[in-house]
């Protein structure tokens, strides 16, 4: 036997010399890059992104070195379908999470149960949805859940400490902040405006940041039937504590980039919100609204160019799939379309149109937005038309100026609707 295998060789050998055939090199198998989420709450868009510039780790990861997304919009601006939507990468009449009291998604519809599969080991870290109250939710390799946004930072890190490193890791990090404050556990504070632990209140890099009150801000002395809880803040919408809850997010960015660097893998960040605020435009001050649609959504990583993406129309329903192919998982069940070649500062048209909605029973309206218009119908039978390129705080309503558009924007919300549910 030992004498064939010799005789084989020297013929293999012989062949090369004589035929000019060269073997390939194996090479070692590029490890595939960890990708790490970041999922803030009710943190709305801010033109300048004048919260994020004055953190000191989010800002040199996702402002200086990364790339934004400035045209990320939420399906459904309400925590758990905004959740729900990032998940699953599906509509909201899909995935049925309407509203905050309507379940979780289906367990095999994640992106995490996706990269699971694909060979990832998949970490939960922080909030899941405000009706879960089982542990571990399957297709999750590991979960820690908890609420208090002061315990981010360490979990979040050990999360990615414990994570094996003969596997590449997706971590789906999830925090409270900013959200406002929960009377119950802080008697006595304005819980309009969010927690923030006693150690960073008066933070120096929040102290003189200005007041939000875009040309669409309004405010009024007496209360209104409808938004009933809009305080009468004439000077703007406080930043202050938001950004000040904000700094427990950047602890937590440096704690996870620490932890990140020992497991020595590279790694793709993304940073999003589950949806927006109005924090006043149009007098309107949380969100479930239609001012209240637009979110920050960030991506830092190997070959991810640097800057802004002002032009190209994105949606909610985008980003699971974006992890996914990132990643090499599969998502046949998503409805949205992955945006990874502007990753690779590809050219990429974006979509031609996105779809918002509240369904909640007392807030209850639809719209199709596209790239420089915007059509709203609410339950009441108001119809409401922007032009964006004209009117981008949306304040002008064209809607009885321009009937023939209505009606055609008006037929075409009812069609894709009709088409999110399945």
């Amino acid at each position: 036997m030992n004498s064939l295998i010799v005789a084989c060789l020297t013929v293999a050998l012989s062949l090369v010399a004589v035929v000019g055939i060269t073997p390939t090199p194996v090479r070692a198998e590029t490890p595939r890059a960890d990708i790490i989420a970041i999922m803030v709450d009710d943190l709305g868009f801010l033109p300048g992104n004048g919260v994020l510039k004055r953190m000191p780790n989010l800002s040199r990861t996702f402002v200086r070195d990364g790339i934004q997304f400035k045209r990320m919009y939420g399906e459904t601006p309400l925590c758990s379908p905004g959740r729900a939507t990032l998940l699953t990468g599906q509509h909201t009449l899909h995935h049925g999470v309407v509203q905050n009291n309507s379940g979780v998604i289906k367990a095999r519809r994640s992106v995490g149960w996706a990269m699971k599969r694909a060979g990832y080991h998949t970490s939960l870290v922080g909030k899941y949805f405000i009706e879960w109250k089982g542990g571990k939710p399957e297709g999750w390799s590991q979960a820690r859940l908890f609420s208090d946004p002061e315990l981010l930072a360490e979990r979040s890190a050990a999360a990615i400490r414990s994570a094996p490193t003969s596997k590449p890791l997706f971590a789906w990090v999830s925090t409270t902040a900013p959200h406002r404050c929960n009377p119950n556990k802080q008697p006595g504070a304005d819980c309009r405006l969010p927690y923030v632990p006693e150690r960073l209140q008066g933070a120096p890099e929040c102290r003189d940041i200005p007041t939000f009150k875009p040309p669409s801000y309004r405010t009024w002395k007496k209360t209104k039937p409808f938004p009933k809880d809009m305080p009468y803040w004439p000077q703007g919408w406080p930043m202050k504590p938001v950004c000040e809850s904000m700094l427990q997010v950047d602890e937590a960015l440096a704690a996870i980039k620490a932890a990140q660097a020992e497991r020595g893998r590279p790694a793709y960040y993304f940073l999003f919100s589950d949806n927006g605020m109005s924090w006043g435009q149009k007098g309107y001050p949380y969100k479930r609204v239609p001012t209240a649609t637009r979110i920050p959504m960030f991506v830092a990583g190997p070959g991810v160019p640097k800057g802004e993406v002002n032009g190209k129309l994105l949606s909610t329903i985008d980003v699971a799939p974006t992890i996914a192919k990132l990643g090499g998982a599969s998502m046949p069940w998503v409805d949205g379309r992955p945006f990874n070649k502007l990753l690779k500062g590809q050219a990429y048209d974006g979509r031609k149109r996105v779809l918002e909605h509240s369904l909640t029973p007392k807030v209850r309206w639809s719209a199709v937005r596209y790239k420089n218009w915007r059509y709203i119908e609410w339950r009441d039978g108001r119809q409401q038309l922007y032009d964006l390129r004209k009117d981008p705080w949306e304040q002008q309503n064209l809607a009885r100026k321009k009937p023939a558009m209505v009606k055609k924007l008006d037929a075409e919300l009812k069609r894709m609707v009709k088409r999110s549910r399945t």
